[in-house]
């Protein structure tokens, strides 16, 4: 006799069910997947509507700014117009002395740099300044400069540029309170050339602050400035010079020779514009004033412009 006895195997051993544990954890690394999806999705829904809330607020200050930078910009634009009203005709200028050139270039729309001139009798006044500042408040302060020059020199009992520059200096402090000790300020001035020429007999009076000018005579360039350098002394003098016809006169402000740029990104400096006049002084006016524009150019392409620009000649 003999009996068969066949033992099934563990429930844990049975092919459904090893099936049913595979299939279970591919079932839960999926469902993992999708939650981790499901839930990065809402995140960066979340995101994106913070985003966008964040890139309406910016459009609306972007559009915000842009409407006030616009706002500021037309009014500066308008300022250049009552700037360029008040500074005086250059056609002027050229009935007076023909061979003559202004080579003005503002750092921004509007400049702290100015020139003005007028003719009395047989008189000319002419003027280069350079006022506190650059921009707006430059402008502020050319505008006052050039008004006051005005009256200034139109005063019978002014017959100097000592004179001149003298009651400007006054006229200003007085203007902008800077004899009150109380205020605070700044100490606002004008980097000024007065020139008083005779254009019978061509002798010329020269005051300024501290600014040298050039002289070409006879085809030879000299450094004309200011009899004393004593800058603790508030007096101003006059000093004088015997040109001729034919001699050339050149002023101008500081934002010519401290323009930085060339191949080594140095200043322009005195020297370099001196070498420069030495060179084309024999030239035309019309192509000087080319040759002065395109030097400065030339020399600060690459670079920011760092102050107002102001350079005048002038042929006896």
């Amino acid at each position: 006799l003999s009996v068969h006895i066949s033992i099934a195997p563990p429930v844990w051993k049975s092919p459904w069910f090893i099936i049913l544990v595979i299939a279970g954890i591919i079932y839960a690394f999926y469902l993992i997947v999708k939650i981790r999806e499901s839930n990065h999705r809402r995140f960066q829904a979340q995101l994106q509507k913070a985003l966008n809330e964040k890139t309406r607020e910016v459009i609306i200050q972007k559009e915000e700014i842009e409407k006030k930078n616009k706002d500021i910009t037309d009014s500066i634009r308008y300022a250049k117009r009552i700037q360029d009203a008040i500074l005086p005709d250059l056609e002027k200028l050229k009935r007076i002395i023909p061979l003559s050139f202004v080579f003005f270039q503002p750092r921004d729309i509007v400049s702290g740099d100015f020139y003005w001139f007028e003719q009395y009798g047989n008189k000319l006044i002419i003027v280069c300044a350079d006022a506190t500042g650059h921009g707006v408040p430059g402008a502020f302060m050319s505008m006052i400069g050039s008004t006051l020059l005005k009256d200034i020199t139109s005063r019978p009992d002014i017959l100097s540029p000592a004179e001149t520059l003298d009651v400007l200096d006054r006229e200003i402090k007085n203007l902008l309170r800077q004899n009150d000790d109380e205020i605070d300020h700044t100490h606002d001035t004008v980097d000024i050339i007065i020139c008083e020429i005779d254009l019978d007999t061509f002798y010329m009076r020269m005051c300024s602050t501290r600014r040298s000018m050039f002289i070409s005579i006879n085809n030879e360039l000299i450094t004309f400035k200011k009899e004393k350098e004593n800058f603790d002394s508030q007096a101003y003098e006059n000093r004088g010079i015997q040109l001729h016809k034919g001699d050339t006169l050149y002023m101008f402000t500081d934002g010519y020779p401290d323009q930085f740029g060339g191949e080594k990104s140095k200043k322009i400096k005195i020297s370099n514009m001196k070498l420069m006049l030495e060179q084309i002084q024999t030239l035309p006016m019309n192509q000087q004033a080319m040759v002065v524009d395109r030097y400065f150019n030339r020399w600060k392409e690459g670079h920011e412009q760092v102050d107002d620009v102001l350079f005048i000649g002038l042929k006896l």
